[in-house]
């Protein structure tokens, strides 16, 4: 993959402990940005922290990460789409 990705994978299981809760001001303020829209590809997902308030707000997350042990926390905190890759070669076809 890349040589990222172990840097990643070693952080992923006290990552949230280091960064500080997302907070509903943060949330609205990315759901005003969103306006009409449904779908979002949140890249660099992490462990989710952004992407499970916007899921359960009802929107069509797809996260995406680098690090499989960040996408592993993400899955358990809930967040049903998940890709691995890197964001410099997404792994999406053009539409």
């Amino acid at each position: 993959m890349d040589n990222e990705s172990p840097l990643f994978d070693d952080i992923a299981e006290f990552y949230d402990e280091t960064r500080e809760k997302i907070t509903v001001e943060e949330i609205d303020s990315i759901i005003n940005q969103l306006s009409g829209l449904n779908s979002v590809i949140e890249i660099g997902v992490g462990t989710g922290r952004m992407a499970l308030p916007l899921q359960e707000r009802g929107y069509d997350i797809t996260g995406i990460d680098i690090s499989l042990k960040m996408l592993e926390k993400a899955k358990k905190r809930g967040v049903k789409h998940l890709v691995i890759g890197n964001a410099k070669k997404l792994p999406f076809l053009d539409k």
